[in-house]
């Protein structure tokens, strides 16, 4: 398949990399046609058996749920609280995964007929963790065992509080870890350093989910169904990178919810215009994912945790309608506060020479949604990005990074100046006081130029140049590929000399921008998300790069290109 050569026609082509071709021997090995074959070329997947793994994940692919470090422990446990009546809490997080991870375990205790008592902590004024607000409220249930999830494994004073107050603690997380562990009865974490699980990725809902087989396993009882619903979602929520076990949990999950028995699932996809007969990762990811994590982000996540759980349709149906109305609301405070933030790089108005990190901050942004601005920033620009919400000595900040720059031990360099951090290699959060800030931008940005280079890293890799008519001739297969995630991402595709008939900005802030395309023989629709800034090129021939989606409306199903970002043709 041809790869054309961009070489310094422009500088936002350093940002385009093209695939190699797939050698013509393969597709014929494969018996595939060259199109499929560069596509499953560009994933290695190169011999007849990994086609197969591939395209059809099993249940192989799960490993055993005691190679988790204390997974033996955790069970024994649980069994006591069982033999002894006793109350367990269940500690979550405030976004998907977290919330999706409290679901599995609150599902499973309940159906095993223990006292289970959820709490999910507001983001804004308890923060991440277990803290003592919350041991204080499982003590007034009598609770004598938490079990925390997608959280608790650097949560070393609180862990020894509850010890204090005779409640035991089992953690079930996949964070990484301090030197110092808590005083726990489990620590079930495959980042572990004597950690033997293959599955370094497994996240917060992937970990609970763990712990839910062990126990149904022991007890010899079948699993039911919606436990990996609720842990594909955690997964897709995440990001999890998509290995085996991961691709499993994410597609038997998503194959899992067409037939779904969850009243609350069936709610949300109604509302969403999710079509759960023929729902994808990429339709969880978009439009069940954000509705989950609108609560959590402005007010209090209990919400998104009540229409997972709850077997009562008329409660479904209402926690469905304040989902969507949070998620509206959050869209709109998300949009002016990208506005302002893309102002700010605009103009420098930080006032720093920050050439390898984006940081902006504001004094009127929502702590509960800085995270979407600094993933938004990182994605346009290909560079770490931090966004913070200035609020006094309870400033919140958010980060996304990229591939080569390990944002959690850039912020363990700055250690001394934040009151508390926590996070991973690609996206981490803390809180600073203002008066920290200047400081904290400073030592950043010394720390990404010495260590990230955005001109080395490619910000789009493009599968192979193709026409839209092969690309929608093979939607099929394309589909087939799914679940679409980090490790497997949604293929991009390159068309030359596709004609603008029309193009006009759309949105709150006309961010984004809307082109009707013709390639000579069919006219074509097309969204490109924050290229708004773009309008003044979209006239004439340009050349694309693009996924492809279905988008229906009204009952009427057409296929729609979803723009990366383009160039004038030649």
């Amino acid at each position: 398949m041809f790869q054309p050569n961009y070489l310094g026609l422009c500088e936002k082509l350093k940002f385009w990399k093209f695939k190699p071709n797939v050698p013509t021997e393969l597709s014929q090995n494969l018996g595939l046609d060259s199109f499929s074959a560069q596509l499953l070329f560009n994933r290695k997947i190169e011999t007849l058996k990994q086609v197969e793994i591939f395209l059809n994940p099993n249940h192989d692919s799960l490993i055993n749920p005691y190679d988790l470090p204390e997974m033996e422990l955790a069970v024994e446990r649980i069994k006591t609280a069982l033999e002894n009546n006793e109350s367990i809490g269940i500690f979550g997080d405030f976004d998907v995964d977290g919330i999706s991870a409290t679901a599995i375990l609150l599902s499973t205790l309940n159906d095993f007929g223990i006292s289970a008592f959820p709490y999910i902590p507001n983001r804004v004024s308890e923060g991440h963790g277990l803290n003592r607000k919350s041991l204080d409220y499982f003590k007034s249930k009598n609770v004598s065992l938490i079990i925390t999830v997608d959280c608790g494994t650097t949560d070393l004073d609180e862990v020894s509080n509850a010890k204090s107050m005779g409640i035991d603690v089992i953690i079930t997380d996949h964070h990484l870890p301090l030197e110092s562990r808590p005083n726990s009865a489990a620590l079930i974490n495959p980042n572990l350093p004597e950690s033997n699980y293959s599955n370094k990725n497994l996240t917060g809902s992937g970990t609970a989910f763990k712990l839910a087989t062990a126990i149904y396993n022991s007890f010899k009882k079948p699993i039911p169904n919606t436990l990996i619903q609720y842990a594909a979602l955690g997964t897709i929520s995440d990001v999890g990178i998509l290995n085996p076990e991961n691709r499993f949990i994410v597609s038997e999950g998503i194959t899992q919810m067409r037939n779904t028995q969850s009243i609350g699932l069936k709610a949300l996809a109604e509302k969403s215009g999710t079509n759960l007969n023929t729902i994808t990762s990429q339709d969880a990811a978009f439009k069940l994912i954000p509705r989950l994590n609108a609560p959590g982000r402005l007010e209090n996540a209990i919400i998104a945790l009540e229409i997972l759980t709850t077997t009562n349709e008329n409660t479904a149906h209402k926690v469905a309608i304040e989902l969507e109305s949070l998620n509206e609301k959050r869209k709109s405070m998300t949009s002016k506060s990208i506005f302002q933030a893309r102002n700010q790089t605009k103009s420098n108005q930080l006032g720093i020479d920050i050439q390898e990190i984006i940081i902006v901050q504001h004094n009127d942004w929502h702590p509960g949604i800085i995270g979407l601005i600094a993933n938004q920033l990182s994605e346009q620009f290909s560079k770490p990005a931090i966004a913070i919400a200035t609020n006094g000595k309870n400033s919140k900040g958010s980060a996304r990074s990229v591939v080569d720059f390990n944002i959690i031990e850039a912020l363990k360099e700055c250690s001394d100046i934040l009151t508390k951090f926590g996070g991973h290699s690609k996206a981490a959060g803390f809180t600073i006081d203002e008066t920290f800030i200047p400081e904290l931008i400073k030592r950043l940005a010394n720390t990404s130029n010495q260590k990230h280079s955005s001109e080395s890293k490619s910000k789009f890799e493009i599968e192979c140049t193709t026409t839209v008519k092969e690309v929608i001739n093979h939607f099929e297969f394309i589909l087939s590929l799914e679940p679409f995630g980090p490790g497997n991402p949604t293929p991009i595709f390159l068309s030359q000399r596709m004609k603008v008939i029309n193009a006009k900005t759309v949105g709150h802030t006309k961010d984004h921008l809307k082109m009707t395309l013709s390639d000579n023989e069919k006219y074509y629709d097309s969204i490109g998300f924050g290229l708004g800034n773009l309008i003044g090129q979209s006239n004439g021939y340009i050349d694309i790069i693009y996924q492809i989606s279905e988008n229906t409306w009204n009952g009427m199903t057409n296929f729609q290109l979803i723009i990366k970002d383009f160039v004038k043709s030649e």
